[in-house]
């Protein structure tokens, strides 16, 4: 009987031993503690357990944030669980000590009360009696402390804790002590424990509810992925995604989202998971945001779910990532075109700006490639930075970052990023990736150390299966890391001509490169004319060819059939640009600069002048006397080596019209007008 009027003088038979009736003395039950002084003695305790506690779990806290890093899903159950056990046996030790030699805690001493044996003559509990005491009161706490409420029903005050160390709470001094709880205390106490059982007993039916409908739609989902109705590659990232500390989950749709901006998944997968959210009624703005993009092919349809985002949620994320994906119209007056788009940059960056942990993902995958459009690679890396970590992302998050290190020109961290993307690649992610490298280092700095290295892991990969040569940017990529190996024989040169039987472009280039290995130039050149003459002029082999023309030039005039032919090519093909900066180096090789401030005039017009293509605009403008415009691409470049560290890495037999120099001869003026201040 727990909160039932029990004799003082009188021991019941459910709270005795097996042994016979005894009693207690009765200066013991007149200095019961009151559960006011033991609910402060309590948060006394507190005081002194949590930072102890917090210290002895900070190690197991930390080896689970790193597993939860590196989704090792055992490494981080197995840190929590033994925080959990560190901690717990902190409290029990504390109390079990205390215990057993004072008879207190440091909480219960300041408060003025304390633990004594009810069946013994002793003023202190014995060890096994304090342990399994302390014990209860974990146990009381998976209940929610319900158990505690005892101190108001039973005659001496004792819940269960006390009861399984046969213990009771007195008061140090008399005049703290209250008697046994009174009528209304018992009511109280009774009708606290029923109201509990009534709330646990809805709650647990609700739950059970719950249970069997998750248990039906997640059935429902299982047998839809695997039926093709549901996209299975999203159900697997759903499940598998861990959201950042204190936040929910997204829901599958915005998962989907997010796969489908990191090109993790194409457009029907996306179509479906759209369908299954409106079909369902949930994260209704998300799912017109993702039927929308689903139809990629039809602007109109498009448009039509984007309105209907915003409409339905205005202040949603959805809603967000429609204004990311809006083009405006662009205006006929340069003026107002320029500030338009400056107003909507401002609107965008603030937008970046107020982004949290709460945020979808899929608005910093879109954020990420807003700002690489604008070649604006610091916030590239912010928003890659601020992703959660899932594996599902890990090529994505990996790529992007490897490309914005090395357009930021911190190539040795993006050397190593690329590296690192490739262990978590996919054999045609890791061609895509290797292949942006091999050509970004060849054009960079020829056949380096470098650049080989790079194509080498874009030919270790296209060597165990060819079928990638069959797309015409890889194969050229591929050819281009070729001419560079050392294993450039003529019975390699032969295979290779092999390989490419069926592309006519791709087997004039092997000979071009044949001929070019046998120092054969004018042969070389005929062939590569062939190709960019040819019909395809839109092709990965025309920009190869013309790039190749490029470096065989020995004065401006030769240049002249690669300059037109690349102004009257498309300037949004792939490789366009690649072939502007091939033509301004080798107009400043040749010092022809007011040629090459009019190729780079025209790549600003089209292309955009990234950090690569500034560097040869520096010096031509500067040589060229345009020092202004030398002085706003130097802007554009942002940070530039010091002169202390250019005066130390000079060379006695520098290239006079090399980046470096000229940035030599500008940072030495500004230092002698300074010291003539």
């Amino acid at each position: 009987m727990v909160f039932g009027h029990i004799p003082y003088d009188e021991i019941p038979n459910n709270d005795s031993r097996a042994s016979s009736t005894k009693r207690v003395a009765p200066e013991l039950e007149s200095r019961l503690a009151s559960p006011t002084d033991r609910v402060a003695a309590f948060i006394a305790d507190l005081v002194i357990l949590v930072p102890l506690i917090t210290l002895i779990a900070s190690p197991f806290r930390r080896q689970a944030l790193e597993a939860q890093l590196l989704e090792n899903s055992e490494g981080w159950a197995t840190a929590y669980f033994l925080g959990i056990g560190a901690s717990l046996l902190a409290y029990l030790a504390y109390q079990t000590i205390f215990l057993t030699l004072w008879g207190a805690t440091p909480g219960k001493r300041a408060i003025g009360i304390r633990v004594e044996p009810l069946w013994e003559d002793r003023r202190k509990p014995r060890a096994l009696a304090a342990f399994m005491r302390s014990f209860a009161i974990c146990l009381e706490a998976l209940c929610l402390g319900l158990p505690w409420v005892a101190v108001f029903g039973n005659v001496r005050r004792r819940p269960f804790h006390d009861r399984v160390g046969d213990t009771v709470v007195v008061a140090v001094r008399t005049n703290r002590a209250a008697g046994p709880p009174t009528v209304a205390e018992v009511s109280m106490a009774s009708g606290v424990v029923a109201a509990s059982l009534f709330v646990f007993a809805f709650l647990l039916s609700v739950q059970l509810v719950r249970l069997k409908s998750g248990m039906d739609a997640e059935a429902l989902i299982a047998d839809l992925e695997e039926t093709g109705g549901l996209c299975a590659p999203v159900g697997d990232a759903y499940r598998k995604w861990i959201p950042p500390s204190g936040e929910e989950k997204p829901t599958r749709v915005s998962v989907a989202l997010t796969l489908f901006q990191a090109e993790e998944i194409d457009d029907e997968c996306l179509r479906e998971e759209a369908e299954f959210s409106l079909w369902g009624s949930t994260d209704k703005a998300t799912g017109y945001l993702a039927r929308g993009l689903s139809e990629s092919n039809d602007s109109d349809v498009a448009e039509e779910y984007f309105e209907k985002v915003c409409t339905t949620e205005p202040d949603s994320d959805a809603c967000k990532a429609v204004t990311i994906l809006d083009t405006p119209e662009v205006s006929e007056d340069p003026i107002e075109a320029k500030t338009a788009e400056s107003d909507r940059e401002n609107v965008l960056d603030a937008m970046a700006s107020s982004l949290d942990s709460s945020s979808a993902p899929y608005l910093r995958v879109l954020f990420v490639k807003h700002f690489e459009s604008q070649r604006r690679d610091e916030r590239v890396l912010d928003m890659l930075e601020a992703l959660p970590p899932h594996r599902a992302l890990a090529y994505f998050v990996s790529s992007e970052r490897s490309r914005a290190l090395w357009k930021l020109d911190r190539k040795t961290e993006a050397r190593l990023a690329m590296r690192a993307t490739t262990e978590v690649a996919e054999p045609a992610q890791r061609v895509e990736v290797t292949r942006w490298f091999c050509d970004n280092e060849t054009m960079s700095s020829g056949c380096s150390t470098e650049a080989k290295a790079a194509c080498d892991l874009l030919g270790a990969v296209v060597d165990q299966n060819e079928v990638f040569l069959g797309e015409a940017g890889t194969a050229v990529t591929y050819l281009r890391g070729e001419s560079c190996s050392e294993r450039l024989t003529e019975e390699r040169l032969s295979d290779l001509e092999k390989k490419f039987s069926n592309d006519e472009d791709a087997k004039s280039y092997v000979k071009a490169l044949s001929s070019l290995k046998k120092d054969e130039i004018l042969e070389a050149t005929r062939l590569l004319r062939e190709i960019a003459s040819g019909e395809n002029k839109s092709g990965p082999f025309f920009i190869e060819a013309n790039a190749r023309l490029t470096e065989l030039a020995s004065s401006a005039d030769e240049l002249k059939g690669v300059r037109d032919a690349w102004s009257q090519s498309d300037p949004t093909q792939a490789g366009w640009g690649f072939l502007g900066r091939r033509l301004m180096e080798r107009y400043n090789a040749l010092k022809a600069y007011s040629e090459t401030v009019s190729v780079g005039t025209k790549l600003a017009e089209n292309d955009g002048i990234d950090r690569l293509a500034a560097r040869p605009m520096i010096v031509a403008t500067y040589r060229s006397g345009q020092v202004g415009r030398t002085l706003s691409y130097l802007e554009k470049l942002g940070q530039v080596p010091t002169l202390e560290s250019l005066t130390r890495d000079r060379a006695p037999a520098s290239d006079p019209d090399s980046f470096n120099e000229v940035l030599f001869e500008i940072l030495s003026k500004d230092q002698s007008r300074e010291r003539a201040k």
